[in-house]
């Protein structure tokens, strides 16, 4: 059976032609992204691609899966938002974050306040957020800013959070007492999914640089500890899991990854979510 994130990565390797650009896109590895190719054609049991020497390209049944491909991520998007909006309206408390550290914190809040409710909460870009906020596909959001149209909301500061680099205690870096991001473009890092607008400013920051992500929490705290690769962590993150002891921890000056976060509603909602603000 066909699993979505594959109907997407083909739709993707539709898009941008190669395999390596579709992958660096993706943030995936070439060879994982050519897995699942190979694991979709083995699916169909028929040849969905031209095989030419370190080059594939879609053949016509390989467009019409695309087609295919296309329809049913469309419509699976559109199942999980009636679906998720139907629950809403009923016992749902919806959180959209810019990272997730943030959310870790304001859900295990709401959790405390709110037992019997059931909570959603996911990182979204920040244009995302503001517009889920007003269409109501959020209660709450929090951004690495305030939004320039304030009309309507109320806005209360939330937390800090501050990116450390984590090199080996051999690292050239180790010794360092902090760095800038442009001090440590280049160099390899682990980095976990989903990192939300952290991950657009080490890619915009640390052009040099690839990052490996994993898939989920427990594959990236396997291999911090198993690898000499650096990767980040945050003081919030430092707090909450256990890291491996023969890291180091440098702060990273830039003020980019040193954030005040805001929490915002709809002043609507203000006063159905009091408690929230006053514990925070």
């Amino acid at each position: 059976m066909l699993e979505t994130y594959q109907l997407e990565q083909l739709i993707a390797f539709a898009e941008y032609k190669t395999l390596s650009r579709a992958a660096e896109v993706l943030h995936i590895s070439q060879p994982s992204l050519s897995r699942t190719m190979q694991q979709i054609e083995s699916e169909f049991q028929v040849s969905l691609f031209e095989r030419q020497k370190n080059k594939i390209t879609l053949n016509e049944n390989g467009r019409l899966a695309v087609s295919y491909a296309r329809k049913i991520v469309d419509d699976v998007n559109d199942m999980v938002f009636h679906v998720r909006s139907f629950d809403r309206m009923n016992n749902t408390i919806s959180v959209g974050s810019c990272a997730p550290m943030p959310s870790q914190l304001l859900t295990k809040l709401l959790r405390s306040i709110y037992p019997d409710m059931t909570l959603s909460s996911e990182v979204k870009k920040t244009d995302v957020l503001t517009v889920g906020l007003f269409n109501d596909t959020y209660d709450f959001i929090i951004l690495p800013q305030k939004p320039d149209n304030t009309s309507g909301l109320f806005i209360k500061t939330f937390s800090e959070e501050h990116l450390m680099f984590c090199p080996t205690d051999t690292h050239k870096f180790a010794h360092e007492r902090s760095l800038h991001l442009y001090d440590i473009n280049g160099e390899n890092m682990i980095v976990m999914p989903n990192l939300g607008f952290w991950r657009d400013i080490i890619d915009e920051k640390m052009p040099d640089s690839k990052f490996f992500e994993q898939t989920d929490r427990t594959a990236f705290e396997e291999l911090i500890q198993a690898s000499i690769l650096p990767y980040f962590t945050t003081d919030i993150a430092f707090n909450d899991y256990i890291q491996p002891k023969n890291r180091v921890y440098i702060p990273l000056i830039d003020p980019e990854v040193n954030v005040t976060f805001f929490l915002i509603v709809k002043e609507s909602k203000k006063q159905k979510f009091t408690q929230v603000f006053k514990n925070i």
